[in-house]
């Protein structure tokens, strides 16, 4: 425990030295601040028949995504900071050892991806979803961060090849358009993803329905956290 609060506090100073990390920690924030306060001026000039109540959902569900992305983002910068100083093979001989090391940079995202996803949900004024069917919303969602985590570090091989898969990653985010403008069976192409899933179990009508979908995309973001585990271990030898 000691070993996760020295991480956990040399992350902090990591970010506060940079003003990138910075604006994307306070990203979520800023975005829902500006759905808050910008998005009521902006429906004067949309159509009479848009209708924001009939989208809210779809449109929940894609701003749930954007914690994990940007939190997968600074925790894989700084996986690959400490993999290029070597510090994963001292590790080893350390308490904490790499496998804590790396539970730490996947399981902090997900925790703060589920605190954000309150924040995206009941502070940015679209609706008032169900608090239990949040619950398990933000979980999912979360678990974006771990696959963007393991992607970054098990594709790039420095800091300049993560900012390419940093784009990559952003690139994913089609999925949920996908799976709500596509017709027909093509909608489906968007579950090929796992962002798709956190969309398609958004937009469920019915209780059973949502738990289905709900469980499959579970299924789904730990097949892609298992690949890309192994991934990032033929990575690092």
């Amino acid at each position: 425990m000691k070993a996760i609060l020295a991480m956990a506090r040399l992350d902090l100073k990591t970010v506060s030295r940079d003003s990138t990390l910075i604006i994307l920690s306070l990203a979520p924030v800023l975005i829902a601040m500006l759905i808050r306060f910008g998005l009521p001026a902006l429906l004067h000039f949309l159509p009479d028949e848009f209708v924001l109540a009939d989208h809210a959902p779809f449109i929940l569900s894609v701003l749930l995504l954007f914690p994990p992305m940007l939190l997968s983002m600074i925790a894989g910068y700084t996986l690959l900071d400490d993999r290029d100083a070597n510090l994963l093979l001292y590790l080893d001989v350390t308490p904490l050892r790499r496998t804590g090391y790396l539970s730490f940079r996947m399981i902090a995202p997900v925790l703060l991806s589920f605190l954000y996803g309150f924040l995206m949900s009941y502070g940015t004024g679209l609706y008032t979803p169900p608090m239990g069917k949040m619950f398990l919303m933000h979980l999912m969602a979360g678990m974006e961060a771990p696959v963007g985590l393991l992607l970054m570090a098990g594709l790039a091989g420095n800091k300049v090849e993560g900012l390419a898969v940093g784009k990559f990653l952003s690139l994913m985010s089609v999925a949920p358009f996908a799976v709500y403008f596509l017709p027909g069976f093509w909608a489906y192409s968007g579950l090929l993803l796992p962002q798709g899933w956190v969309s398609y179990s958004m937009l469920a009508d019915g209780t059973t329905s949502f738990l289905l979908r709900w469980t499959g995309g579970i299924i789904v973001h730990l097949i892609w956290i298992g690949v890309t585990y192994r991934w990032f271990l033929k990575r690092i030898g």
